[in-house]
């Protein structure tokens, strides 16, 4: 059997090996799913063979987000679309964008908004409280997008009221006032009190009075014996005015009590710290620095002056004194005992003939009834007569 070689020379068929292809001839680009494959051809067991060098296939990228809008306030998103293909043998990549989609209108969320700061604001203010209501802050935030998202610009801020009120006590010893007498006011639990000490700076007390409290010594320029008075003025120290009354009037008698009364003495500008009782019979005296009243019991009949002094707090005196005379019990007619003329006295006074003024009624009462009677005729009846009873 005769072939032909390459060079077309002709000569037995086992002598010569024919090549049937060129398997570089097969390089090249192929499709390959969605995409393509670059192929490298090589010679083996007599065939042509394949490995793969690049191969691909075509996809998406991922999502992207943008602005958009004729405000940019849209926030929009696509994807690249990678799409494989062969050109000049190989495989080439073209891409491009796709699948726009709206995301989000950031002008949707344009609004009011708490910042959360919140403030208490007066409403009505008194001398010791205020009347509260709270306010919050909103700020207005206008939505914008920036690189693909939603954000945000503070353009104006309010505030405005939550609902909420309170009362509000001002600090304890917060000047709140003064008196018509020149003492300060100061709060104490949300109420004006006065302190009832003098000020100079506030309520235009004297100097020498300011810190002080009316009856209070206030020296200094003006000299002793000058005082704080009710109006805070540094004035002199007035003296106190004594005064008294007794009791039973006009009706006092041997042997019995009778009371002293000093209640009606005063000290304008301060107050009586002591009451000195002389009741003019050399029996002493009696001191009190509690008590404005006394009571004493005279032994013998007569005329006594009685004698109050009274001491204010800044040591000034005053002094009065009151006659008192003292009876005999029965003697309604002075001459120092009881006889016969004061039984007539009794008997007048019963059958409505004798004035009972001048204290002879209570000095006539011997029963001690309230009134003059029968019963006081013949109680006096039997002591003149022979001693019989008591008076």
């Amino acid at each position: 059997m005769r072939a032909r070689n390459n060079l077309g020379n002709w000569g037995p068929a086992d002598h010569f090996k024919v090549r049937l292809e060129n398997c570089d001839d097969h390089d090249g680009c192929y499709r390959y799913g969605s995409g393509c494959e670059e192929r490298d051809y090589f010679c083996k067991g007599g065939k042509c063979k394949h490995s793969t060098t690049n191969k691909h296939t075509d996809y998406y990228g991922n999502w992207v987000s943008y602005c958009k809008g004729c405000k940019g306030d849209e926030v929009w998103r696509h994807r690249r679309f990678h799409d494989y293909y062969c050109e000049e043998g190989k495989c080439t990549a073209h891409g491009s964008w796709t699948d726009d989609q709206l995301v989000e209108n950031c002008s949707d969320y344009d609004c009011w908004q708490d910042t959360g700061k919140t403030q208490w604001v007066t409403t009505k203010e008194y001398d010791c409280r205020t009347e509260q209501k709270e306010e919050k802050e909103q700020e207005f935030r206008d939505f914008f997008c920036t690189a693909g998202e939603c954000s945000f610009k503070v353009t104006e801020t309010k505030r405005v009221e939550t609902g909420r009120t309170r009362t509000v006590n001002k600090p304890n010893g917060t000047v709140c006032g003064c008196t018509a007498n020149s003492t300060l006011k100061k709060c104490l639990a949300g109420v004006c009190l006065d302190t009832g000490v003098c000020n100079t700076t506030y309520c235009g007390a004297d100097l020498g009075c300011d810190g002080k409290k009316p009856g209070d010594a206030c020296g200094g320029g003006a000299g002793a014996g000058y005082k704080c008075s009710p109006a805070c003025k540094c004035v002199p120290n007035r003296p106190p005015v004594a005064a008294f009354t007794y009791s039973p009037l006009n009706a006092a008698v041997v042997n019995e009590t009778v009371t002293f009364d000093g209640s009606n003495s005063t000290d304008g500008d301060g107050f009586i710290v002591r009451y000195e009782w002389d009741f003019g019979d050399g029996e002493g005296t009696t001191t009190s620095t509690t008590e404005n009243w006394a009571t004493h019991r005279y032994s013998s009949a007569g005329q006594y002056r009685v004698n109050l002094t009274v001491t204010d707090n800044d040591g000034a005196k005053s002094a009065t004194a009151i006659w008192l005379t003292v009876w005999v019990k029965g003697d309604l007619d002075g001459d120092g005992s009881a006889t016969m003329s004061d039984l007539h006295l009794v008997a007048g006074m019963v059958v409505g003939t004798v004035d009972w003024g001048g204290g002879l009624r209570a000095r006539a009462d011997f029963n001690e009834n309230g009134r003059v009677d029968v019963g006081d005729a013949a109680k006096l009846l039997g002591f003149v007569k022979g001693g019989e009873g008591c008076l």
